[in-house]
């Protein structure tokens, strides 16, 4: 009994700590922790409480995924000494072998099970959650490792050496991080787009931590405005944001009202505001009232029509963008945010006509070297060139496209159009006709085709 006390107030300490770390005004300070309120809503984490949704089999499955994913990896082949582990503790301590039984049926059960509730944003809470049941499980690999080795001391010596060797080499090349540029350049391009004195809503701990961390430790760009938006659905924080920047009458009663009161007092105060990814449905809210743009990584917020030229890209610092630095998730979803922001940048150049900067910025776009839908780059390229009347180039893009997605309708259409105007009617039947196939709806394509 003694020894399930001693590590539940060992566990518990942890967030005790956090109770007292709040109090020393720390630059982020998630869940009020600093109050008896906030640091019981903390534990028991009310602030994702939103991110539940209900249980799904698809979900659950993901997540028991995860589950043996993660202890595959972490402990390669190790976690096969777990049953004669699991064997000698039960012999050799029953008390033990319970306690760490019911833990892990706890944490399997509720990060698991519960978690199925869970949005797909989030499985790498998993990860974090399961992370007790790993040091259990550790005990009973290194219980049976122990007790086999007494048993047969050559041959576990011949496996360790082999273990460390090959384990060091897969240690090194996943955390050697000497030339990992990634974090530090995301915040030197962001300090490049933002204006002096500009507010900045920040939402994604991958931006919001590499700006906060050259602010408050390398006191860098320290004119920005920083607000993070997760924080001001809480009363303690948008109190907080109030004193900071001298807004009044931030509510928390309605989120999508607070919102829109930050950016109508912060654009009385400056030209444009910052801020990355939003729902569709806040952006045509807002569009009522401004204007929604792109600027190299960032969303504008502002009354000015004209997106920013994609010669802010020429600002940037892309250190190992192109090359096979990015060997982690977290590098991934960074360098994906250039895909999206500099193709979404892209087109909103395009809807405005200014078609030679939306060429350059798709063509930048194609180069990043992530996962993408291609034959959408190459049709919109294959626009821009139609709209600019060069037609080779046109041509060109059209059939990337199809090779990239044969059965992608719109550029079938596209190319049964063009090769009409230029007198090829055999050429455009077939790719009028594949439109057809493939499921247009759009009556002039199928009356164009009809009176071939």
């Amino acid at each position: 009994m003694l020894f399930i006390i001693y590590f539940f107030i060992s566990g518990i300490s942890i967030y005790l700590f956090l109770f007292i770390r709040g109090y020393s005004l720390p630059v982020i300070n998630w869940g009020n922790t600093s109050d008896v309120v906030g640091f019981f809503e903390f534990i028991i984490r009310k602030p994702y409480f939103a991110e539940a949704t209900k249980f799904t089999i698809n979900n659950l499955m993901r997540n028991i995924k995860t589950f043996f994913e993660l202890f595959l990896n972490n402990y390669w082949f190790l976690w096969i000494f777990c049953l004669p582990g699991i064997y000698i503790l039960f012999k050799k301590n029953k008390i033990i072998f319970s306690t760490f039984l019911y833990i892990i049926f706890v944490i399997f059960f509720t990060v698991v099970f519960y978690y199925a509730r869970n949005i797909l944003e989030v499985p790498w809470l998993i990860k974090i959650f399961l992370m007790p049941l790993e040091y259990v499980v550790l005990f009973f690999i290194l219980s049976g490792i122990f007790y086999l080795f007494t048993r047969y001391r050559i041959f576990f010596f011949i496996i360790l050496i082999i273990f460390i060797f090959f384990q060091s080499k897969n240690n090194i090349n996943s955390n050697y991080r000497a030339r990992d540029f990634f974090s530090y350049d995301i915040a030197f391009n962001l300090f490049n787009t933002i204006k002096n004195d500009a507010y900045y809503f920040t939402e994604h701990d991958m931006y919001f931590f590499p700006i906060l961390y050259e602010q408050t430790i390398n006191k860098k760009r320290l004119d920005i405005k920083l607000i993070p938006l997760p924080f001001v659905q809480f009363e303690w924080a948008a109190k907080r944001i109030e004193k900071k920047y001298e807004f009044i009458n931030i509510s928390t009663k309605n989120i999508f009202n607070n919102y829109y009161e930050l950016i109508r007092q912060s654009l009385n105060k400056t030209d444009v505001i910052y801020r990355e990814f939003s729902s569709d449905l806040l952006d045509k809210i807002l569009k009522i009232d401004y204007i929604i743009s792109y600027s190299g990584l960032l969303k504008t917020i502002s009354y000015n029509k004209q997106s920013e030229s994609p010669e802010i890209y020429k600002l940037y610092s892309f250190r190992g963008l192109f090359s096979n630095t990015a060997q982690t998730d977290e590098n991934i979803e960074i360098i994906t945010r250039y895909l999206i922001f500099s193709a979404l940048h892209a087109e909103k150049l395009m809807s405005e006509g200014r078609y030679n900067d939306a060429i350059e910025l798709f063509k930048f776009a194609l180069r990043i070297p992530v996962e993408k839908h291609e034959y959408n780059i190459y049709y919109n390229l294959a626009l821009c060139y139609n709209a600019i009347n060069d037609s080779e180039k046109e041509l060109y893009y059209l059939n990337m496209c199809i090779q990239s997605k044969p059965d992608f309708v719109f550029a079938h259409e596209q190319l049964g159009i063009y090769y009409h105007k230029r007198g090829f009617e055999k050429e455009a039947r077939i790719f009028l006709e594949n439109a057809i196939k493939y499921g247009t709806t759009n009556k002039k394509i199928i009356d164009l085709y009809n009176n071939l």
